[in-house]
């Protein structure tokens, strides 16, 4: 697929939310290392089912901190601020996020809209860097992709750009080879969409009680993909009478509502599996009326960064179990922290710009952050006390 082709496809995809939901006959096994038909299971899958327990419980606790701890000890005032904002429904949230977080440091703020076309975005990026910011932030769209010649120019004036949900190389947390172009700070990149993934993994191996069939569902043409997938499928594998498989969903399909039918189509085919991963909220769309037609039953799926619709089918014990949330007000104040420090001359750590993680559940799900999880309680606070404005 080429580039321009990969990009369309990660605007389709960016603007939804993530997975699927439904039902379907549970899977039994003869491995040696597979769940005992009589409902017991192996010792060694015991022991797995208590790590999962464990690695859940581990991201159950309310955080009231966040993790930058060095006052910011200069002004931004004068500054400018640009947001590369994408034609997609998330791109205009980010934006507000990212807007307020502004306002509150000093920053001079503006949004400059660079569409989801690889056309468009190199237009927008050439009109960003026309304006002479100080710092630039971008949703979704990965520089190698879309902007590569805008990110070389950006680079070269010593402009610090901040890539939130994309995949690039960095800075900080992901050192760029001599041949890649990468930004100076990818926030939700690839190692938290790892994360994301086993999070996501650990609650199926707790709940399937060691027995889950799994499949994860994504776009390897989106740029985090990959990591997801890494992350669910070798994660699910560790549990020894539990298997896991990637299947490739295209993205195209959901608004057309072609997803729900492929999903459909692959679980007919495919009765022993019993959960799913899906690499965005929206793949759901459609998804638990057509199974619910097709008559599949016991099938469970876990999602991250889900929306009301997905939180409205775990709270009512429906076919979602889980989600891992994506706290967009904190990440927007993380993001413009983290421009004020490159722009002021501070330092910027892998510490300090760490993704709070938890897992969503029929008896947890905080979204009291304007619809969504805060990550950090009293973040706002937190973070003007470090900016020393009042």
């Amino acid at each position: 697929m080429t580039r321009a082709r990969r990009a369309a496809a990660l605007a389709a995809a960016l603007s939804f939310t993530m997975l699927l939901g439904a039902c379907r006959p549970a899977a039994t096994g003869s491995d040696s290392t597979a769940a005992a038909s009589d409902g017991k299971v192996s010792a060694e899958t015991a022991v797995a089912i208590a790590a999962a327990k464990a690695e859940v419980a581990a991201v159950s606790a309310v955080r009231t901190r966040i993790y930058v701890t060095e006052p910011l000890g200069a002004s931004v005032a004068g500054k400018k601020l640009v947001y590369a904002e994408p034609a997609i429904p998330i791109g205009a949230i980010v934006g507000d996020k990212l807007e307020e977080a502004a306002k509150v440091i000093g920053f001079g703020f503006s949004r400059v809209s660079i569409g989801a076309d690889p056309a468009s975005i190199a237009a927008g990026m050439d009109q960003i860097a026309a304006l002479a910011p100080d710092a630039v932030i971008v949703t979704a769209f990965d520089p190698a992709s879309t902007w590569k010649t805008q990110a070389l120019k950006l680079k070269a004036r010593n402009i610090p750009t901040i890539l939130i949900g994309g995949i690039a190389c960095d800075d900080i947390l992901s050192a760029c080879q001599p041949d890649e172009v990468g930004v100076s700070l990818a926030l939700v990149g690839g190692a938290a969409a790892v994360e994301m993934g086993r999070l996501q993994a650990a609650k199926v191996i707790v709940d399937s009680n060691g027995k889950a069939n799994a499949a994860y569902f994504g776009d390897e043409m989106l740029g985090n993909s990959r990591f997801l997938e890494k992350g669910f499928v070798d994660r699910v594998k560790e549990c020894p009478g539990c298997k896991a498989r990637a299947q490739q969903l295209p993205s195209a399909g959901i608004q057309s509502g072609a997803a729900a039918s492929q999903i459909v189509s692959f679980l007919q085919a495919n009765p022993e599996v019993n959960y799913a991963s899906l690499q965005y909220g929206d793949f759901a769309t459609g998804v638990p009326t057509a199974l619910k037609a097709a008559g599949l039953t016991g099938f469970h799926f876990v999602t991250q960064a889900s929306g009301p619709a997905q939180y409205d089918d775990i709270k009512a014990g429906g076919s979602q179990i889980a989600d891992v949330p994506v706290p967009l007000g904190y990440l927007g104040y993380l993001a413009v922290d983290s421009a004020a420090r490159f722009v002021v001359g501070r330092k910027v750590t892998a510490e300090q710009v760490r993704q709070p993680m938890t897992v969503f559940t029929r008896d947890f799900i905080d979204v009291s952050d304007g619809g969504f999880w805060p990550g950090v309680e009293g973040y706002r606070d937190q973070f003007t006390l470090l900016w020393n404005v009042r």
